[in-house]
This record gives C-alpha cells, structure tokens and sequence, in this order.
C-alpha cells in the first residue's frame, strides 16, 4: 500500500460539527452548539489514525524482498512521511526494530528485537548506554545491502508524521463519543458539595444523563 517513496499527504473534510443546539436557524445552531456545555453524540472531528504499523516494508509476505546485493533495490525503497494538517493518532505497535530469523527444524519463526548492540547493560543509564562496543550489525539495515555485508536484516523503516498534533495509543485503545463520560458533570462548590454525597453512597456521576453502562461506575459507599 505505501509507495516506494514513502511520502503520503493525509487530509479529510468529512467531520460531523457539535449540533447539540438544533433549531430553524441553522446559522445560530453553529454558534450555539459548542458553547451551550451539552453533548452531542454524532460530533465526530476530523483526524487520521495509522493503524497496523508494526511493518513499513514493501513486499506481500511476512518478511522485506531482498535486494540481494542490487544498491538500486536498496535505496529506492523509503520509510514512511505522513504529512496532514489534521491530528494524527498512531494506534497499536508502530514500526519497532526486529526480524524473524531463520528457525529450528520442527519450530514456529517468531518475530525477534533487534537492538543496537549485542550485549545488554543491567542498569541503563545515560552514563552507561553508549560506553558499550559491541555494535549488532543488524540494527538498522536491510539484508541484501552491499554496503552492509555482515546485515543480517531490520524490519525498522525511517518513519516521521507531521501534523496538527500527534497522539499515540494502545493497541486496546476503544474509540468512544463524547456521551459516554462525564463530560457535563460540573461542581462550582467543591468538596462541600462533594463529601456529603460520597458519605450517603453517591459517587459524583451523571448516569443519568448518559447511556453509559452502569457497571462503568463505582456507587458503592466511599
């Protein structure tokens, strides 16, 4: 799917607004909507979201095709440049540094790290981490490449996003809405307000002005 120059340009226009306030005049419902603190469920902005990044490389099968030797074959082969003047979220495993080496007879291939150096250090730190010289000849490079004929092969590709804003999440990350929170909920009186409640049994919700799951919330005494 990515090119061989690895340069995408990311844009979209298809967000739903904050309708929150609906009306017979539209031109007031825009200004209105999102200042008027209530919820509106189909308000979806605009973003682009990378998923399934774990690999950059081109090539149909579980491992890169090697340009076995070919320069040409290497270099024409870029990273991945995600240019958007939207928000950007990489979501789940993004492009780590590692490979599937060859397996033991009767064994699965498995996806294996590959660090900078061979040894590890017991307790890393900035004074320790680069006094080491026992440099792993696959980190960063691609197997095939002349160049680098002790390269046993990295999965890692050259990646940069430049967008509005970047945000990383998990690989469990769930995409909501707005309604399925306490959005809403607003205290001017602090604990006072607070305490009392908590010392009945109410936890400070609004399940009743969301269709949230009640097992979501605590309302067992505090």
């Amino acid at each position: 799917m990515l090119p061989n120059s690895g340069i995408i340009y990311a844009s979209r226009d298809d967000a739903l607004p904050d309708r929150s306030s609906r009306s017979n005049t539209p031109l007031t419902d825009r200004t209105v909507s999102p200042a008027d603190n209530l919820l509106d469920p189909t308000r979806k902005p605009n973003g682009i979201v990378l998923i399934n990044g774990q690999q950059l490389f081109r090539g149909p099968g579980p491992n890169p095709i090697s340009p076995a030797g070919n320069i040409n074959a290497v270099v024409i082969e870029k990273g991945l440049t995600l240019v958007s003047n939207l928000p950007a979220y990489i979501k789940g495993t993004f492009n780590p540094h590692g490979n599937i080496p060859p397996a033991a007879p009767g064994t699965t291939p498995t996806f294996t790290e590959v660090e900078e150096f061979t040894d590890r250090v017991t307790n890393p730190g900035w004074g320790n981490f680069y006094t080491r010289n026992t440099l792993n000849p696959d980190f960063a490079c691609r197997q095939g490449d002349p160049r680098l004929p002790n390269c046993g092969g990295d999965f890692w590709r050259p990646a940069t996003v430049l967008a509005d804003a970047v945000t990383l999440l998990s690989q469990n990350y769930r995409f909501g809405f707005r309604n399925e929170g306490d959005f809403d909920l607003r205290n001017n009186a602090g604990a006072a307000a607070v305490l009392p409640r908590r010392q009945q049994g109410f936890s400070t919700t609004t399940l009743l002005l969301t269709d949230f799951p009640a097992e979501h919330f605590q309302t067992t005494a505090i």
